[in-house]
């Protein structure tokens, strides 16, 4: 599956509109085979859709290629990798109260999990599943302090296997238990 960003996307955008002022309708007949220009096309449009592709061929070859030391052209997908990391992390936020697995995320973006895994370490420095355990424990922490909630319903409401697995990431990530968490958000409160 092929993602744009950013830049790469305006681009698509305006080839996309000028394509439409420069052939008849219909555009989206996956097996066309011929586009038929439009009779009264404006100035220089067949130049701007060879312009807009020109340029996103340019974008997505520079996308993907870095120099080295000495200046020499090196083959590197940094911005897509940074693209792909930027995805994960969405995905991972937007189903903070689901239980995703790293099969799961893997086919969502379309990617193998071992190369998933590379790149996402070397970005956030830490793996896939540990990091949505830290945004879940950062939902965590918001609910207790709510105190609305036991920790056994925390634990259900964010998808924790159980409570003990919920605690034991608590602990891990936090540094104290989601006990010692609650007192110590009692405390500031008071004072």
């Amino acid at each position: 599956m092929l993602r744009f960003y950013g830049k790469e996307i305006q681009i698509i955008g305006e080839l996309f509109n000028e394509g439409a002022n420069l052939f008849q309708a219909p555009l989206d007949i996956f097996d066309q085979r011929k586009l038929i220009f439009n009779e009264n096309v404006a100035f220089g449009s067949e130049q701007f859709v060879t312009s807009y592709l020109e340029m996103l061929l340019i974008l997505l070859v520079r996308n993907h290629q870095v120099t080295d030391e000495q200046g020499g052209c090196v083959r590197y997908e940094a911005d897509k990798e940074h693209g792909l990391v930027d995805m994960l992390c969405s995905i991972l936020s937007e189903h903070v109260y689901d239980r995703l697995s790293f099969t799961k995320i893997s086919k969502e973006c379309g990617f193998s999990k071992s190369y998933l895994s590379k790149v996402f370490k070397n970005s956030m420095g830490v793996g896939v599943i540990a990091y949505y355990n830290q945004i879940k424990i950062k939902e965590a922490k918001r609910l207790i302090s709510e105190d609305k909630y036991t920790f056994t319903e925390i634990a259900d409401m964010l998808n924790f296997s159980s409570v003990h697995y919920f605690s034991k990431c608590f602990k891990q990530i936090t540094g104290m238990t989601p006990s010692g968490y609650q007192r110590s958000v009692k405390i500031k409160s008071v004072i």
